[in-house]
């Protein structure tokens, strides 16, 4: 399973799916349902971690220590890169080589140490948005009229009360399309109650093995600290199944840096 997957995304669905339920809400065209309360509790999220700054911002450049808790740890030194809310690009640096995982236009790559590439699964990467820096993520879209928004609860994450809401997103002008593509993105965002700030991601995701297993991936956010006006939060946790699959530890994030769009060329892919 690609570790860099679970943590660029930007985020890799809750719904445990499989191919038949894709095809069951294939006769749905509903409208999109957009609760108004969710949209706020989603807007004051927004701006409390920074919206006015992230406005101007064109790109990012975050650097920290990855762990992968495996059968024995191994940790890496990582670099995440992202260019609007869509575009990002991962390198793990680990003693055996670096590897590589880019995302562009809905397409995504990766590149193993030996050169190998591997391209992933469009049912994934279509949705996905920059997950490290939860103000780029899906969350951004509540305001975008084809995104579902919804209130689903009040829970608890990080030993904080949260609302949560849930967020669906559709890029395709095809009603049926896009009732498959909200109910694939469909994401959980665990929204403080007191900061505002986002403490939890849940979604699911489709193992890029044979076989599509769907997998529920929680992410959870700790460690906020103010860069430039965006909130980002340095400690984040990312489970597998109910299981701490890996710890990502930022040391340094620089907005606008000036990345070049070569940067995110998708390994591999026909140009």
């Amino acid at each position: 399973m690609n570790r860099l997957r679970i943590l660029a995304s930007s985020l890799i669905l809750l719904a445990a799916l499989s191919q038949p339920a894709f095809a069951q809400t294939a006769t749905s065209s509903q409208a999109p349902v957009r609760d108004p309360q969710a949209i706020a509790l989603a807007t004051n999220s927004l701006t409390a971690m920074g919206a006015n700054a992230a406005s101007a911002q064109l790109d990012s450049r975050a650097t920290g220590v990855l762990t992968m808790q495996l059968d024995t740890p191994v940790t890496a030194s990582a670099v995440f890169e992202s260019k609007g809310m869509t575009e990002t690009r991962a390198v793990l640096q680990q003693p055996s080589g670096t590897s590589i995982r880019v995302l562009s236009g809905g397409r995504g790559a990766f590149q193993n140490s030996d050169g190998s590439i591997r391209q992933l699964n469009e049912i994934n990467t279509l949705w996905e948005h920059v997950n490290t820096v939860p103000i780029f993520s899906l969350l951004a879209e509540v305001q975008n009229p084809a995104a579902e928004v919804t209130v689903v609860s009040r829970a608890s994450a990080n030993g904080s009360a949260d609302d949560v809401i849930s967020v669906g997103w559709a890029w395709s002008t095809d009603p049926n399309q896009a009732a498959i593509q909200r109910r694939l993105s469909r994401t959980l965002f665990f929204i403080n109650q007191t900061s505002g700030l986002v403490d939890k991601i849940e979604y699911t995701y489709l193992s890029e093995l044979p076989n599509s297993t769907s997998m529920d991936v929680q992410q959870l956010f700790t460690d906020y600290r103010n860069v430039g006006g965006i909130a980002v939060p340095f400690h984040q946790t990312t489970l597998l199944d109910g299981r701490i699959e890996s710890v990502l530890q930022l040391s340094a994030i620089q907005f606008n840096v000036g990345l070049p769009e070569s940067e995110f060329t998708v390994p591999g892919a026909a140009q």
